[in-house]
């Protein structure tokens, strides 16, 4: 059985999946409410860090602040762009 397209878990917590062509990385982006309370959470892959920051900066609900993390790690916190005067 081959090992592309499992799910490996390493020592860091790291979550790899082997696509064929290259290794992907799992992350979570947890977007927060005005208490900086997890509002919802969207998962994806992506190869690297700086990819998986252009795909969440690209998010539909750019109105509220997000945080990025990759396993345990925090990669980057994403400030809302699409703010709306109440």
């Amino acid at each position: 059985m081959s090992a592309v397209g499992q799910i490996t878990h390493t020592k860091r917590a790291n979550v790899l999946r082997d696509d064929g062509d290259h290794w992907m990385r799992e992350y979570k982006l947890y977007c927060l409410d005005s208490a900086g309370r997890i509002q919802h959470r969207h998962e994806f892959e992506a190869e690297d860090d700086q990819h998986a920051l252009e795909l969440a900066s690209a998010r539909d609900d750019a109105e509220v602040d997000c945080e990025l993390w990759q396993g345990p790690r925090r990669v980057a916190f994403i400030p809302a762009t699409n703010t709306q005067a109440g």
